[in-house]
């Protein structure tokens, strides 16, 4: 069993990780700033917090062996400006021993409700194929 901390808890790709995590029997703290959490399990702690917040941030980490960044736009503008910053953060405090995940919908992001961001045509050449391969993933 592992004690597994998720940013972006309450996200599409978030809340998949939080499911799959309690169910194959970890202990999770979501860390939201949504205090109404859609989610109730005796193994999940959830901690409301701004990720914009470093002090608040790196107060979450101790006492965790896995930290996942699943954060992302809710207003499906690029997601890069969100996670880097979150990124800046995480990266030095993360303990010896500790793994950081970081997922991201690169090119699968929506775009709208409609159009996903790898099918607008002002896509970088560079990313056709890794983005191609991460939606056949």
């Amino acid at each position: 069993m592992k004690n597994v901390l998720i940013f972006g808890a309450t996200g599409r790709a978030g809340s998949q990780i939080v499911a799959e995590c309690l169910a194959a029997g970890h202990r999770v703290t979501a860390f939201t700033r949504r205090p109404a959490f859609p989610l109730a399990h005796p193994a999940l702690t959830v901690r409301v917090g701004e990720i914009t917040n470093a002090a608040a941030v790196a107060a979450a980490l101790p006492g965790h062996d896995v930290v996942v960044s699943a954060v992302g736009n809710m207003n499906f503008d690029d997601p890069t400006p969100v996670v880097a910053p979150l990124l800046h953060t995480l990266v030095p405090h993360v303990a010896t021993g500790q793994r950081l995940i970081v997922v991201s919908g690169s090119g699968l992001a929506l775009h709208d409700r409609t159009t996903l961001r790898r099918d607008l045509p002002d896509q970088p050449a560079s990313l056709r194929y890794p983005r191609a391969d991460h939606w056949e993933a």
